[in-house]
């Protein structure tokens, strides 16, 4: 746990880490948090293994209230940045409506 963590601070977009200090891909974790303004609530984990098996180039299938709240993400490309060594929140979106969706990878 980092001081940041500890203290509450606010986190400030992803790191790319240099190439010694590179944790394994197949370690990493990709995050998925939404938040409906309906109150809805999802949280996704999956592991950048199963995410290569699952992603394709286009977004993956996570659906709530009948839409998908990643269409138009290139899942490939996200996994291309974790695999080079970028950490921490890579997608912060709000909707008109109020849906929040951030993913990150750890």
């Amino acid at each position: 746990m980092s001081l940041d963590d500890l203290f509450g601070a606010e986190k400030k977009g992803p790191v790319i880490l240099p190439e010694g200090k590179r944790k394994d891909p197949d370690s990493l974790i990709f995050r998925i948090v939404v938040d409906s303004a309906d109150g809805d609530r999802v949280r996704v984990n999956l592991p950048l293994m199963l995410l290569r098996a699952l992603g394709d180039g286009n977004s993956l299938p996570i659906q709530m209230n009948g839409q998908n709240l990643l269409e138009g993400i290139n899942v490939a490309e996200l996994i291309r940045m974790a695999e080079c060594g970028m950490l921490g929140e890579l997608i912060e979106v709000d909707s008109a409506d109020g849906d929040h969706v951030r993913i990150f990878v750890e």
